[in-house]
């Protein structure tokens, strides 16, 4: 469905940026934004809430309309990114977008207690559990972390290196098909085939998995987002 990403800014500053965010409906979310910022204790809400007291006016300016949801959450976060430089530093999104509400590693960093209380929280929790992202979300996605050097040179340590050993402990239990070259992939529900590759590292870097993960669900006839690859 047709989703809007969005910004706020005060009437008598324009061209500042202080917030961004995404919707299917432009009215009603800024009625929902003046209307729940009494209530709230957010950056964002203590500064609509300054600008209405001071006489000013909230508005809202769409940045840019996306086919699905999928792809305005990633926009929503290219975005929060490049207006959280230097020129824009009084944007008040405490979280780096694209998910409703993933708070950023510096924000947790700067409030350990409520990165303790989120962690609680988020025990058992399912809510993303077999969500299925697009083809067009995952390219998006896929090139947003090229050349990413966040984890460049971390070396895990000795306790870290032990919970992922046992985790994928089981991944060599059952041998790789040896000698196949070409793959095809299914749809899961319909059995409708959609894609077909020359090799399998085609269709490894098409799931988006490493060699091993993606033998793994080779032997256990497991879908990979939605498709079911086979040998050909």
């Amino acid at each position: 469905m047709e989703t809007f990403v969005y910004c706020l800014y005060d009437s008598r500053q324009p061209d500042i940026i202080r917030y961004i965010g995404i919707t299917k409906n432009i009215k009603d979310r800024l009625v929902e934004h003046r209307s729940s910022c009494s209530n709230q204790k957010t950056h964002k809400d203590y500064w609509m809430k300054k600008v209405i007291s001071e006489g000013g006016e909230i508005k809202l300016s769409v940045i840019e309309k996306c086919k699905t949801r999928e792809l305005a959450q990633v926009r929503e976060k290219e975005f929060i990114k490049k207006y959280k430089g230097d020129l824009f530093a009084h944007l008040t999104n405490i979280t780096i977008g694209g998910d409703g509400g993933a708070m950023s590693t510096e924000y947790y960093k700067a409030h350990p207690e409520i990165a303790e209380s989120t962690r609680k929280r988020m025990i058992g929790n399912k809510y993303a559990l077999g969500l299925k992202h697009s083809i067009e979300v995952r390219q998006n996605q896929s090139k947003l972390m090229q050349g990413n050097k966040r984890l460049l040179g971390h070396i895990h340590s000795l306790e870290t290196r032990g919970k992922m050993k046992d985790a994928h402990k089981d991944i060599h239990k059952k041998p790789c098909p040896a000698g196949r070259k070409s793959y095809k992939a299914y749809d899961f529900n319909s059995g409708e085939l959609l894609y077909e590759f020359e090799s399998s590292k085609q269709a490894q870097i098409f799931a988006n998995k490493c060699e091993s993960m993606f033998y793994k669900y080779i032997n256990n006839c497991q879908p990979i987002d939605g498709l079911l690859y086979e040998a050909a």
